[in-house]
């Protein structure tokens, strides 16, 4: 995937971005022709375990956590967006292409899956120093993060529909 992490001002300090008073928005384009659910559980439930050295005890954060990992019902494809942000004191909130998934209060949600970029085991060392802007970065990767457009709109809230009918259908059983 390629991602970007945006705050309201370049700073790679932690300690800034972890916190509550600061606006925070984390971009992933897929951008293999197929990421399978499986497969994305494995890789983020990994990546937030290692990431992190505790898991919260807040349990709305632990559901949160589990619900990100498990969100997508078929393959992402390529051009899929997540957006996983936060507004200072307010929420934390995951998008796939535009459709909420989940939303928890706080910054905590957000302060793991940034942790998973540029925790003490990030995907690359070269991705977190791109992430933190201490190495200059890819141009043509920045425009495709900046003007990326939402190709399956819907995506999300149709997967629930769906779940949601078959629901329905068998409780009239």
């Amino acid at each position: 995937y390629l991602g970007g992490l945006y705050l309201p001002t370049l700073n790679d300090d932690p300690d800034y971005i972890f916190a509550a008073t600061t606006a925070k928005r984390m971009q992933i384009i897929v951008k293999v022709p197929s990421w399978s659910p499986r497969r994305w559980s494995q890789i983020w439930q990994n990546n937030i375990v290692i990431n992190n050295d505790d898991y919260s005890s807040d349990p709305l954060v632990q559901e949160a956590l589990t619900t990100f990992t498990l969100f997508p019902r078929q393959d992402l494809k390529a051009g899929d967006e997540i957006i996983i942000d936060y507004q200072p004191n307010g929420n934390s909130r995951v998008l796939l292409n535009g459709d909420l998934v989940l939303e928890v209060a706080g910054s905590t949600f957000f302060n793991y899956m940034v942790n998973t970029w540029i925790g003490k085991l990030p995907p690359t060392r070269e991705f977190r120093q791109n992430i933190l802007g201490q190495e200059a970065v890819d141009q043509d990767q920045k425009t495709e993060l900046l003007s990326h457009q939402v190709q399956r709109a819907g995506l999300f809230s149709g997967w629930i529909a769906v779940e949601q009918a078959v629901l329905k259908a068998e409780q009239e059983r």
